[in-house]
């Protein structure tokens, strides 16, 4: 009996922002029975944040390639360059449209492992928050609504809303490289809170800890790997 191939598990790294993008389309359940829209969604690794998405009524390549330009668009302008895209095995992802693009852009093609649902974690992860929101309507009137409501709700978690994964600063300070200020304030307090009383620390420096300098899936956790090596004079500069 013959058996399927074991494929090599999707090896993700992103050191700065935009190097690395994962993306996936989401239902949107409509208000009208058996009638959905369908969120295209882009993830930047390093950041977490929520570089491009789209609404559609189906899975449209189309959609995803103009996602796609002004990402690019807006990645060049800000000096970096996009090196991966990675996805899923879905039609959307792997046509022959997507493929055209990337080759013309220069950018290396991922795909997640055949029946693995696990290869494409990070922006899972984000449709995950965005549908237990508590705000997250359940079915949405039209795609106007739902279009509307994506926009507010990807703001929100660009912006606003502290991200465990990254030391709790939001997507958009470590997309934007502004998150020393916010370091700067939490140290000085923590060293504050030390200088009044130290025995509440054990006697040792508080340490506020700095985002991962390297994001990375499927690599083994190898010295060169290990994260939180900034040192803090770097990141007085």
């Amino acid at each position: 009996m013959s058996k399927t191939p074991r494929t090599t598990p999707p090896q993700l790294v992103a050191t700065k922002p935009y190097q690395t993008l994962v993306w996936d389309i989401t239902t949107l359940p409509l208000l009208t029975r058996g009638h959905n829209t369908y969120l295209h969604c882009v993830v930047d690794l390093y950041s977490r944040a929520i570089v491009g998405w789209g609404i559609d009524d189906q899975p449209n390549t189309t959609v995803a390639e103009e996602i796609f330009t002004q990402i690019i668009a807006t990645a060049t302008k800000q000096g970096h360059q996009v090196e991966m895209i990675h996805s899923d095995n879905g039609t959307s992802m792997k046509s022959r449209k997507m493929q055209q693009f990337c080759q013309t852009h220069g950018i290396v093609r991922s795909h997640s492992r055949p029946r693995i649902s696990d290869d494409n974690p990070h922006v899972e992860s984000s449709f995950a928050t965005l549908k237990n929101d508590p705000t997250y309507p359940k079915v949405f009137e039209d795609k106007n609504h739902a279009r509307n409501w994506i926009r507010t709700w990807v703001d929100y978690y660009n912006t606003t809303r502290a991200h465990s994964a990254l030391e709790f600063f939001t997507p958009h300070q470590i997309l934007t490289n502004t998150w020393k200020g916010t370091w700067a304030i939490r140290n000085s307090a923590k060293q504050r809170l030390y200088e009044q009383n130290p025995t509440r620390f054990r006697h040792q420096r508080p340490r506020v800890r700095t985002p991962e300098p390297e994001v990375y899936f499927n690599l083994t956790n190898t010295p060169e790997h290990q994260g939180n090596t900034t040192l803090i004079n770097e990141l007085m500069q």
